[in-house]
């Protein structure tokens, strides 16, 4: 899992959510299938899902775009959740990519 502190920048409206690189490179790349890796750096990146772990088993996931630039990052769609789970500065994510179900489960830790 990696852990991420949430900054001003990662929560302002249509803002993207930078990834620790080195962090998503040792935990996450090797659990993706190959062909997503390399789609990651195309213009479009990826649609990938979350699910959001305090919604519950039977929650609906969230579609967004995650694209490799100078970094990783979830681009559309993050913004919204953010403001609809009413994250702040300063809170700590969780995430981790679910190579089975194919999706990131996120959490909040603090």
């Amino acid at each position: 899992m990696i852990h991420r502190s949430l900054t001003d920048s990662d929560l302002c409206y249509g803002g993207p959510l930078n990834l620790p690189k080195r962090d998503f490179e040792s935990y996450i790349l090797p659990e993706m299938e190959n062909v997503m890796v390399q789609n990651l750096g195309s213009s479009n990146g990826v649609e990938v899902k979350i699910h959001i772990l305090e919604e519950g088993y039977e929650a609906d996931d969230y579609t967004i775009t995650l694209i490799k630039k100078t970094s990783y990052k979830f681009i559309a769609g993050w913004s919204n959740i953010a403001k609809a789970k009413g994250y702040i500065t300063g809170d700590e994510i969780g995430l981790l990519w679910d190579k089975i179900a194919e999706k990131f489960f996120l959490r909040l830790i603090k």
